[in-house]
Order: structure tokens, then sequence, then C-alpha cells
């Protein structure tokens, strides 16, 4: 588009997208990669592919979760078509240390998400987080 700007006339942009409920952050993160699509990601190779799967072969290793000591905050959004809310839940629960928050109504980039679901995100960071 012309300096950057997004046509906010085209709705079938946004209508539908798996990523974001927040019209105004999808607007902008659509004109940034219009404007450098270098920043944006493109579909995996085969290496990265082979390399994800292998990733996820570990992590359903049942002694896997229980090496990792560290707490960690698991987030899970409530209306992801991305990722595996279930999956993620599952994992969590084999984790020493790990605390596990639902955002319902959220999709998969909280942080990209209305204000409502973010403030979620960080109501539980914030209490997650030592200090």
């Amino acid at each position: 588009m012309p300096g950057g700007k997004v046509d906010l006339t085209r709705p079938l942009r946004f209508s539908g997208n798996p990523l974001t409920s927040d019209p105004r952050r999808y607007a902008r993160n659509t004109a940034i990669l219009e404007t450098d699509p270098t920043l944006g990601i493109a579909s995996p190779t085969v290496a990265w592919l082979d390399a994800a799967f292998a990733a996820m072969g570990e992590f359903r290793s049942s002694k896997f979760a229980g090496r990792i000591r560290q707490p960690v905050l698991m987030l899970a959004a409530g209306d992801d078509t991305v990722v595996s809310a279930p999956a993620i839940a599952a994992f969590a629960r084999r984790l020493p240390a790990a605390s596990h928050h639902v955002i319902a109504g959220a999709k998969h980039e909280i942080p990209q998400e209305d204000d409502r679901y973010r403030a979620q995100l960080w109501a539980a960071f914030d209490a997650f987080m030592p200090g």
C-alpha cells in the first residue's frame, strides 16, 4: 500500500484471521509487513519441519518435562486455532514447577490481542514473577 497505510475497507483481510481479535493491532502489523516484508515469517522449510517434529517427539517423552526444574509460566489462548490449548495444559501438568493459565476468548497472539486479554496476560505475568 502507498505510504505503508492499510486499506481498512477490505474486511476479509482481518475477518477470520486466527491471530488476534484486535483490528487496530492487526492493521498496524499488516502495515509494518507491507512496508518491510522481510519482517514476516515465511513458509516453513523441510529442515524447520524436521527440527519441529523432533522437538515435538522430545516434548512427548515422559521424562522430558520432569527434567525442567525452573519455574515456568505457560499461558494458553482459549480461542487458539493455531496451537492446541489442551496439549499445552497436558504438558504443563507434567512440569514440576509450572503455572498454567488459559485466557478465555483470546486468539493465538495474546500480546497482539485486545486490551481485555492483554490485561489478563500481564496480571498472570506479574503474579508469577517474584518481587
